[in-house]
């Protein structure tokens, strides 16, 4: 699929400490990318993020954290999905106990040591689709006197 980086190595050091080597990734963020780009471009990402959702679930997955800072806009425009940290396979990844529940309104559930579900990467799916499906971007004539 090419929605994330290439991981080029995963090792183990101990009970609580791995290393994880990763594709460096150059690209643009999400909101940045979104707030200047056109209709076309702003329906072509969120495509892709629906794509991305739907085969992280099919394939028994789920990120967690499907927020606008986690993903990347390359040239393409193509998305790429970061911070895996909380991903894991379904019924099994929870989330860590150091959530942010000040500034961050999470899906309903998504709780400190409860299991990631489905719903709430759809949650964040549909938090990111209803926020830039109406984004006028900043060379439109709605900001043109």
């Amino acid at each position: 699929m090419g929605y994330a980086p290439t991981l080029f190595c995963f090792t183990r050091i101990s009970e609580l400490r791995s290393v994880v080597v990763m594709e460096y990734v150059t690209g643009e963020g999400l909101h940045e990318f979104m707030e200047k780009s056109d209709c076309s471009e702003r329906k072509a990402v969120l495509k892709q993020l629906k794509e991305v959702v739907t085969s992280l679930h099919t394939s028994n997955f789920c990120h967690g954290d499907l927020r606008a800072p986690n993903i990347l806009i390359k040239a393409g425009p193509k998305v790429c999905v970061l911070d895996f940290e909380w991903s894991g396979c379904l019924g099994g990844a929870t989330y860590p106990f150091f959530m942010n529940h000040r500034d961050i309104k999470w899906p309903e559930g998504a709780q400190d040591g409860n299991l990631i579900t489905t719903e709430h990467d759809k949650y964040w799916l549909s938090t990111l689709v209803d926020k830039y499906s109406t984004v006028a971007p900043l060379h439109s004539p709605v900001f043109e006197t």
